[in-house]
């Protein structure tokens, strides 16, 4: 589903569905930016201000006990995606390990991910399409040696 970062310049809009509007609203009133959304299948949400506060709804079950159990690197998310069939990425921008975390994969996304993880690759994100299909991007560790190099994976169904 749709996820962005870039309200970095204190510029927002959007169409919502009431709940999360006012979950945006009623922060930014407090002048807490949003910083990333995530919008999942069902009115799900994942939303980031720039304050570090968070607030998430309606996620599948195995991404909330994630979040739960991650609390305090909440405010780290770098990119968050959820698809209609309940799969879910979402990955840290603290550094430390894991750096991302994933589930219910389709199974070519999953053996990819598997591929790639083993090597000299960092996965970036993920992003899923409304009929099973997907974006993987994933970036060179080498950096500052070889110019750098960033790939995508593309699998539609």
């Amino acid at each position: 589903m749709m996820s962005t970062r870039g309200f970095v310049n204190g510029d927002t809009c959007w169409s919502l569905w009431s709940e999360l509007s006012q979950q945006i609203k009623e922060q930014e009133q407090r002048e807490h930016r949003v910083s990333y959304v995530c919008i999942a299948p069902d009115r799900g949400y994942f939303v980031l201000f720039e304050s570090g506060g968070w607030a998430h709804n309606r996620l599948p079950e195995s991404l909330r006990c994630f979040l739960t159990q991650n609390r305090e690197r909440l405010s780290q998310v770098d990119t968050m995606s959820v698809s209609h069939e309940g799969a879910w990425f979402v990955s840290f921008r603290d550094g430390l390990k894991p750096r991302w975390r994933c589930d219910r994969l389709p199974r070519r996304l999953g053996e990819r991910l598997l591929q790639l993880s083993g090597g000299d690759w960092k996965i970036q994100s993920v992003e899923f399409g409304f009929d099973g299909s997907w974006l993987l991007r994933f970036d060179s560790f080498e950096g500052a040696q070889k110019e750098r190099e960033t790939r995508l994976a593309l699998w539609a169904v």
